[in-house]
């Protein structure tokens, strides 16, 4: 049995991913809130509640009566619960619709980055010509890693395609896991953590060509995207959803600020921008809100002085450039109230109002500094 998605690596935990929007990287697929049928929660003085979808049910009166759990049926409930960000209770389970295990033929090139790719990836249109990895047509797995400071050069660009294939698992190699095409980018920003900050941008390609090899391997998730936990330093990212039709203004603009930090911040951004697609999503606080999505993430080391400021800088710049976008919850995104107001609207309306019918006068219990700081509690 296989998930219908998943994130560009393992390791998290389900309910961890539902709760802040993970969105998977399946061009196809909904985000992992939406795979989600019922969750069943630990709310106001410890009562069981379980909350599934009036028009899709799952257990029966019966069930959750023997289980002692108080059975809500709640389309706009559960929109609400799966990405709540601790908001509505502790999370003791999730119901997870799952389906056939498949492999995914993985194919991973060095490109540059050309016109043709740029305008497929604002149109994800591969019918019109550009070259993929592995195969041609629509792929289940669509993927670009850009060095920032290497996008005139042949190998810049890291382009990952994915085609589902039969479910088959490989035999183990001898001698470790080189069957495991994702685990490269924490070892590459765990290299880079000794780099002083004048040297990333010639010491990141040097890495990248270490790190990031053409490399094809035919696998389940689990291999394909396995779990990998940075060793030697302590990882840092912000991420952000956008229409697919804004992913080059979205991109230039992003370039632009790393060039401008370098020129008059001395400083240079530690880390890569990646690409990646989805469907949106039906919860009402999912990020990826867009039909469809494109995730832009920026990977990098936590530590270096000017980080925060430079994704302040970014988000300042893509907004004065016209780029509607949301923020990952689970990421860096200093949201405020008033953004967070401005981005979810009537969503966030329908979600608090929900919140307030689920939890009564318990609600401040399920609050933290954070989401009072974002506007989801205060």
């Amino acid at each position: 049995r296989s998930l219908r998605t998943m994130g560009g690596r393992g390791g998290q935990t389900v309910g961890g991913a539902m709760l802040t929007g993970s969105h998977g990287s399946q061009i196809d697929q909904r985000p992992i809130p939406d795979q989600v049928r019922a969750v069943h929660l630990i709310g106001a003085g410890g009562e069981s509640v379980w909350i599934e979808r009036a028009s899709k049910p799952l257990v029966t009166d019966g069930w959750a009566q023997k289980e002692g759990m108080r059975l809500v049926r709640d389309d706009a409930l559960l929109d609400a619960v799966t990405v709540s960000v601790g908001c509505m209770g502790l999370v003791h389970a999730v119901a997870v619709e799952h389906v056939d295990g498949f492999n995914l033929d993985f194919h991973r090139e060095r490109r540059k980055l050309e016109p043709e790719l740029r305008a497929l990836m604002k149109s994800l249109d591969f019918g019109a010509g550009y070259p993929l990895p592995g195969g041609a047509g629509r792929p289940y797995h669509f993927e670009v890693v850009i060095n920032p400071y290497a996008v005139d050069d042949d190998d810049g660009v890291s382009l990952t395609v994915c085609w589902k294939a039969d479910f088959k698992v490989p035999a183990p190699t001898p001698g470790g896991p080189s069957l495991e095409p994702g685990a490269e980018v924490g070892d590459l920003l765990s290299a880079l953590a000794g780099v002083a900050p004048g040297a990333v941008p010639s010491t990141l390609q040097l890495l990248l060509n270490a790190q990031y090899p053409p490399k094809t391997v035919n696998a389940p998730f689990a291999i394909v995207f396995p779990r990998n936990v940075p060793k030697g330093f302590k990882p840092l990212a912000a991420e952000i959803a956008i229409q697919v039709a804004d992913a080059e203004l979205a991109l230039d603009t992003i370039l632009a600020e790393i060039d401008s930090s370098r020129t008059h911040e001395s400083f240079a951004f530690p880390g890569l921008v990646s690409f990646r697609y989805s469907q949106a999503t039906g919860a009402l606080l999912g990020f990826s809100q867009f039909e469809p999505t494109c995730t832009i993430e920026f990977p990098c080391m936590a530590g270096v002085p000017g980080t925060g400021d430079f994704f302040k800088r970014v988000f300042a710049r893509l907004d004065g450039a016209g780029v509607g976008f949301r923020r990952h919850w689970g990421q860096v995104n200093y949201l405020t109230p008033g953004r967070t107001a401005a981005d979810y609207g009537p969503r966030l309306v329908t979600w608090k109002a929900k919140r307030a019918e689920l939890l009564g006068a318990s609600a401040p219990r399920f609050a933290s500094p954070y989401t009072d700081a974002v506007g989801l509690t205060a």
